[in-house]
C-alpha cells in the first residue's frame, strides 16, 4: 500500500493553484494528466552563457554575456528589416539585431545612454 504523502502526487495538475482549464490542457499534451508527470519532465537542452568583461575574449559564433552601453536605436522603417541597436562594448562597436521585433518594448528595455547586460550569439 502507498503512503497517504504520495497520494497528493496522483492529483491531476489543475490541482496546483493558477492552472486554470487552459493552461491544464497545454501541461496534459506536455507532460500528462498527473503531478507526478509533471516532476519527471526534465530539462534536455542547457544553454551555457559565458560573461565576458572584454569582448575580444569571446569566441564568435558562441553565446556569450556582455555589458553594453546604449548609444542610438536605429528602428526598421519595413516589416522584413532588422531592428537595430548601437552599442559600445568598452571601446569596441556592437550591434544588437532584433527580428521581428516590437519598438517601443524595446526602446523602453534599452534606453540610450544606459549601461545594461545582453546575452546572444556573438556574429
Amino acid at each position: 500500500m502507498r503512503p497517504e504523502i504520495l497520494n497528493y502526487l496522483n492529483k491531476p495538475i489543475s490541482a496546483l493553484p493558477g492552472i486554470g482549464p487552459k493552461i491544464e490542457t497545454l501541461f496534459n499534451k506536455l507532460t500528462g494528466n498527473k503531478l507526478v508527470n509533471l516532476l519527471w519532465h526534465l530539462p534536455y537542452n542547457i544553454i551555457e552563457r559565458e560573461m565576458h568583461k572584454n569582448i575580444h575574449e569571446a569566441n564568435i559564433n558562441s553565446i556569450v554575456t556582455i555589458k553594453v552601453k546604449i548609444t542610438k536605436h536605429q528602428a526598421s522603417i519595413f516589416k522584413k528589416q532588422p531592428y537595430k541597436v548601437k552599442c559600445i562594448c568598452g571601446d569596441v562597436p556592437v550591434d544588437i539585431v532584433y527580428f521581428f521585433a516590437r519598438h517601443p518594448y524595446i526602446k523602453s528595455n534599452l534606453p540610450i545612454g544606459e549601461e545594461r547586460f545582453i546575452s546572444g550569439k556573438l556574429e
